[in-house]
């Protein structure tokens, strides 16, 4: 974290009066600076990033499909559309807004696989599917309810601000291109730091292949200068696709474009384009997409985002109240004005002496003492009045003495004033989000038997980390010609009955590195063939879910009653099916 900015305020004042003195000395520390940046690596996207689409005015979608969930801050027009499609590390939850909408609603066909749906205005559905139990799609909800969920004018003023503060990080890869060929080497920075390519609209005209290498222990910033971006037809590369989750380390900052179109291409990386209309028309983004409108060049987009949400780590440039939760240091800023007035009147010869002494502290104590010596008739009054707004302490001493003949009289007024004002510096102490590659694999102890015959599936249950797992689920399913599930044994955690050939089974947290270990047996009932299919997924965030799947098959045969061949010495088995 950079070193704050300090400043000391030193206020003095020196008030001769009547050969009197007074003098106030006050010194105040302030906190960091105005627009100190927080280099405490974390996510910035806050809300954002708790959805795969989070559009912040107006969605056109149609003939296809996100893996993860949806927010708009306009309205949604959906068209064969489905929501939290498969692969993805959600689980049914019909309490979770898997669809916000601050606006209105049409959507027709389509599905929400694993969710609701929350519509601050009116929604128009027809053919829209939701498996998971109890959901419901409610409308008519009104804008407080919505941004009870997502604050989309508060995020859409934050992102904005993110997205300018991240374009100012210096460069530190290097940036090549050759025939079409767009290099982005960040392979020389040590882990655990922030890789940054600035590149003008010039670098990323007529780019047909993409290569990013960095050390994956990294988090890569892309900043796209421009006010309009056109990534089609090209190839990506990333760390030699060595491991699908680099790509979720990846973010494009396309801080100036209003008008943006990625289409005929595998994008691999998150789109942060907080000002720009998209247009999506066909392809492929393995990540997040943040934008202000999302549409395609026939009116809407065809293209489909995968499941590779933003994990990396990045500046917070901006405190959001959406995105952390800012606790306030008091600083307080003083000014004390003190007055002292004396005034002497004899008719003989008079020495008055006042002096005064104010120091701030939050309560005021005024005290006066006064002394007059006189012959014969001398009289001295001393006033002293201390005035403190703040959470200081003023206290002022006054002494006055007089030494004359008959009539003296001497009055001296002193009034310090100290006012304090306090202002407020957020912290921003943002939480990152764990995440675990949960993987599954299945083998069988046969390629093939007979009608009858049991067939017995290993299944293992491995988390590479980096984090626990947390509340893994399973579920198990038979398809094929027939067969009965016999007994379902696991290393840990409990099964559920099988309804008819699928079961499910909770298996609780696995440690990183950790392993649970499953067997299904049974019995094969039907000629043809079965496959058995197993799919994991936990509470914590998966980044590679292209391994939570797998899936084996025995094929089966049918051998009936053997008949003797008249003439010979052997039987015919026929086989069937």
């Amino acid at each position: 974290m950079s070193t704050p900015a300090r400043r000391r305020r030193v206020v003095r004042l020196i008030l001769p009066l009547l050969g009197l003195s007074l003098v106030l000395v006050f010194a105040i520390q302030l906190g960091s600076a105005p627009g100190a940046q927080a280099q405490t690596p974390t996510d910035p996207l806050g809300v954002a990033n708790d959805y795969l689409e989070f559009i912040l005015t107006n969605s056109n979608r149609q003939n296809t499909s996100t893996a993860g969930r949806v927010a708009v801050g306009g309205s949604a027009t959906f068209l064969n559309f489905s929501i939290d499609q498969s692969p993805n590390t959600l689980t049914c939850d019909n309490t979770r807004q898997d669809l916000v909408v601050a606006g209105s609603l049409s959507m027709t066909n389509g599905s929400i696989f694993k969710g609701s749906g929350f519509i601050g205005g009116a929604a128009a559905t027809s053919g829209v599917g939701l498996p998971c139990a109890s959901s419901t799609i409610q409308s008519n909800q009104g804008l407080p309810a919505v941004y009870g969920l997502v604050n989309f004018p508060t995020v859409t003023t934050y992102l904005q601000s993110e997205s300018a503060c991240l374009a100012t990080q210096t460069q530190n890869g290097t940036v090549t291109k050759s025939f079409g060929t767009l290099t982005l080497d960040g392979t020389g920075i040590a882990p655990g730091n922030l890789v940054v390519f600035n590149l003008t609209a010039a670098d990323v005209a007529s780019v047909s292949n993409w290569v990013i290498n960095f050390n994956n222990a990294n988090t890569v910033l892309i900043n796209v200068a421009g006010t309009g971006q056109t990534i089609q037809n090209a190839g990506f590369t990333i760390n030699n696709n060595a491991n699908s989750q680099d790509r979720t380390k990846v973010l494009f900052n396309f801080y100036q474009a209003t008008t943006l179109t990625i289409q005929n291409i595998g994008f691999q990386g998150t789109v942060l384009a907080p000002l720009a209309t998209l247009s999506f028309q066909s392809g492929n983004i393995d990540g997040n997409v943040i934008v202000n409108n999302l549409t395609g060049t026939s009116g809407s987009a065809t293209g489909n985002t995968n499941f590779f949400p933003f994990a990396g780590s990045l500046p917070v440039c901006v405190a959001s109240a959406d995105t952390a939760t800012p606790t306030a240091t008091s600083t307080s800023t003083a000014t004390s004005t003190p007055t002292s007035t004396a005034t002497a009147t004899s008719t003989a010869t008079a020495t008055s002496t006042s002096t005064s002494t104010a120091t701030s502290t939050p309560t005021a104590t005024p005290t006066s003492t006064s002394t007059s010596t006189a012959t014969p008739t001398s009289t001295s009054t001393s006033t002293s009045t201390a005035t403190a707004t703040s959470t200081s302490t003023s206290t002022s001493t006054s002494t006055s003495t007089s030494t004359s003949t008959p009539t003296s009289t001497s009055t001296s007024t002193s009034t310090p004033t100290s006012t304090s004002t306090s202002t407020s510096t957020a912290t921003v102490t943002p939480t990152a989000t764990p995440f675990a590659d949960l993987s599954a694999d299945k083998t069988v102890d046969t390629n093939a038997n007979v009608v009858g015959d049991t067939a017995t599936f290993t299944i293992v249950v491995g988390n590479a980390g980096p984090n626990t797992a947390q509340n893994v689920q399973l579920t198990d399913t038979i398809t094929g010609s027939g067969a009965t599930i016999v007994n379902v044994t696991t290393t840990q955690g409990t099964c559920n009955p099988p309804v008819g050939l699928t079961f499910t089974c909770a298996l609780g947290d696995i440690p990183v590195n950790g392993q649970v270990t499953l067997q299904v047996i049974v019995t094969t009932t039907q000629p043809g063939g079965i496959t058995n299919t197993v799919t994991v997924s936990s509470d914590t965030s998966d980044p590679n879910l292209t391994n939570n799947s797998d899936a084996a098959s025995v094929a089966v045969v049918n051998i009936c009653n053997p008949a003797p061949i008249s003439g010979a010495n052997y039987y015919q088995l026929p086989v069937l099916g």
